[in-house]
């Protein structure tokens, strides 16, 4: 099946994303900075003079973030009234957090952060005026392990 027409998604290619709409005045919402696709937005934004503001958890590691020139903002992804205060002002969000992990007794807090942050995340946009453009990037990896093995 053409998963792009039967689900409506669209698909947008590196350089056009780095080319739409951002100029040197938007602020950038990033949620999920500190893994590898989301550390290295970081940095392309930075060199391209946009203003960063990120989503820290409370209590994470911020130490790849040392002497970089973002705005920090610590919040939990699901409290509703703390995201929407974060995205005030955004032009942009791009979303690529997400929890991984290949233990049994985490699918619980995997589904809780990565479907409830998430639908919590554009619920708040909800309420943010202008509303910001959204980046979503995602892998099936967040969705876990395989039941069954012949599916996977």
């Amino acid at each position: 099946a053409d998963l792009n027409r039967s689900a409506s998604i669209s698909t947008t290619s590196e350089s056009d994303l780095m080319n739409a709409e951002m100029n040197l005045d938007s602020r950038i919402f990033v949620a999920g900075h500190r893994g590898l696709v989301g550390s290295a937005i970081v940095r392309c934004l930075i060199q391209r003079d946009t203003l960063v503001r990120a989503l820290v958890r409370p209590g994470s590691d911020r130490r790849n973030l040392a002497g970089l020139n973002i705005e920090l903002v610590e919040i939990d992804m699901l409290d509703h009234s703390a995201m929407r205060r974060a995205l005030d002002g955004c032009d942009w969000l791009f979303h690529v957090a997400a929890m991984y992990s290949t233990r049994d007794e985490d699918s619980d807090k995997m589904y809780s952060v990565n479907v409830g942050g998430t639908t919590n995340l554009l619920e708040a946009m909800k309420g943010v005026a202008p509303l910001p453009k959204v980046v979503f990037i995602s892998s099936f990896s967040v969705y876990g392990a395989c039941q069954d093995k012949r599916g996977c």
